[in-house]
C-alpha cells in the first residue's frame, strides 16, 4: 500500500492541481516488459501523476474501517469502477483474492508515501517544494523492492518511480484514514514506485509486490490472485 495501515494515509475526495505529472529520474520503459503501461505514456487519458491522485481518491473514499483495501485484511473489490481498477499493498503478510472484468488495467503501488499541510512531522509540508522534498525522502529511504506479474518478475522498478503533482484533498469524511476531523481539506503530493498494469487476459492471474521502509519501519508483502472473467 502506501503510507500508512496509518502510516501512509491521507486523503479523501481529491482533484488534482495540475495535468502535468512531475516523474522521477529514470521513466524509460524496461524495453523488454510490455506488460506495463510506461510511465511516460497516458492511459485511457491520464497520467501516472493523475493515476496516483486518482489511487488517493479510491482509498479515501472509503471510510476508515477494517474493510478499507489499504488496512490489513481490507476488501480490495470496494469502490471499483472504470477502466483501471486500483489494487494496495498492506502492511502486512498477506494473499488476496479479487474478480476483475476483462478489458480492465489494474495501477498497484509497490511502495508509496503521501505528505499533507494537514499532518505533521514527519508527513508534513506547507508548500509544493516542502511536500516534494518529504514524499521523496521517504521514498528515498526504502529496500528490498520487487514485484512479480504471473512469476515473472519486473525489471527495473526504478524506471516506476513517479511523484505526482499536488492535489487537494477533502473534505474528509468521519471515520477518515488520516483521523482528521470531519470536513479537513487538505494539499497533498504523492510520491511511490507504481506499476500501470495492462488489462490480463481472462483466465487466473497473479501479482505480487514487496517493499520495506527502512526508517519509517514496515515491510509491505501483498499478493493478488487475480481473476479476470470473459
Amino acid at each position: 500500500m502506501a503510507k500508512r495501515s496509518s502510516l501512509f494515509i491521507a486523503a479523501l475526495v481529491v482533484s488534482v492541481v495540475g495535468a502535468v505529472v512531475v516523474s522521477m529520474p529514470g521513466l524509460a520503459q524496461a524495453d523488454d516488459d510490455r506488460r506495463l503501461v510506461p510511465v511516460n505514456e497516458t492511459y485511457a487519458g491520464l497520467s501516472y501523476g493523475e493515476w496516483e491522485a486518482a489511487w488517493w481518491q479510491w482509498a479515501f473514499s472509503i471510510p476508515a474501517t477494517s474493510q478499507n483495501p489499504t488496512l490489513p485484511g481490507g476488501n480490495s473489490a470496494l469502490a471499483q469502477s472504470g477502466p483501471v481498477w486500483f489494487l494496495a499493498g498492506a502492511f502486512a503478510s498477506e494473499v488476496r483474492n479479487i474478480t476483475v472484468p476483462s478489458g480492465v488495467a489494474l495501477f498497484i503501488p509497490v511502495v508509496n508515501v503521501e505528505c499533507s499541510n494537514f499532518e505533521g512531522p514527519p508527513f508534513h509540508g506547507d508548500d509544493a517544494n516542502a511536500l516534494a522534498i518529504c514524499v521523496n525522502g521517504h521514498v528515498d529511504n526504502t529496500a528490498n523492492l520487487a514485484a512479480e506479474i504471473d512469476g515473472k518478475p519486473v525489471k527495473h522498478l526504478e524506471h516506476f518511480r513517479v511523484r505526482s503533482p499536488m492535489f487537494t484533498t477533502g473534505p474528509l469524511q468521519d471515520p477518515n484514514l488520516l483521523g482528521a476531523p470531519k470536513g479537513t481539506i487538505t494539499q497533498s503530493m504523492d510520491a511511490g514506485v507504481y506499476l500501470l498494469i495492462l488489462p490480463f487476459k481472462p483466465g487466473p492471474h497473479t501479482v505480487h509486490v514487496t517493499g520495506t521502509f527502512t526508517v519509517l519501519g514496515g515491510t509491505i508483502d501483498t499478493t493478488y490472485n487475480v481473476a479476470v472473467t470473459p
